[in-house]
């Protein structure tokens, strides 16, 4: 099992295409998570240090991200900062390290709190986010000429989708709205608060 999990976590730092988006949070938290299940130093070196640059070039001073600025996709947005919490919440357990990359501000003054703060409006229903009306990915275009509702440029967020993401930035701190949240990991970290 162990071969196997290092096996993953290798062809994963090696995947030279995973762009830098959402796709790279993901890998981040698997080498990283693979990292701390092997005691694997290395791994986890990796893992923290591909944090930081994804925070220094793929999350903005404004809260948007790569996501928002590419895809104008508040849900890739919001998936690329969901790993990132799950990943952080881990190492905070195993390490003591994850409240340190919560809390890491860029020099030009984007973090991960601040990308949380531009999506709560939209997770409240405060504000309504109208998807891919500028998206710059042909993919997307191409998704909905095929009809695909949910890439229709205008489609609205649905604030429902930011629930696991928020629960998990309430671990770190308690202004993230979960209170209206339905999800059992939310009602579990809304219990631990």
């Amino acid at each position: 099992m162990e071969k196997w999990l290092k096996a993953i976590a290798v062809a994963e730092i090696g995947n030279a295409r995973v762009p830098l988006n959402n796709w790279e949070t993901k890998r981040i938290h698997l080498v990283g998570t693979i990292g701390m299940l092997l005691d694997d130093e290395t791994l986890l070196a990796w893992a923290e240090d591909r944090t930081r640059y994804y925070l220094e070039n793929a999350l903005f001073p404004d809260g948007t991200s790569i996501d928002i600025r590419q895809r104008d996709a508040l849900s890739y947005h919001v998936s690329g900062l969901k790993p990132l919490l799950q990943f952080f919440i881990t190492l905070e357990a195993e390490t003591g390290r994850g409240l340190q990359f919560f809390r890491f501000e860029t020099e030009a003054g984007a973090s991960v709190a601040r990308s949380l703060d531009y999506v709560v409006p939209y997770a409240t229903g405060e504000k309504v986010y109208h998807q891919w009306e500028n998206s710059k990915v042909e993919l997307d275009r191409r998704r909905a000429a095929a009809g695909i509702e949910k890439y229709r440029p205008g489609v609205a967020y649905t604030p429902g989708k930011s629930y696991e993401t928020m629960a998990l930035a309430g671990f770190f701190d308690a202004k993230y709205p979960i209170d209206s949240c339905n999800y059992p990991l939310c009602v579990l970290f809304s219990s631990t608060r």
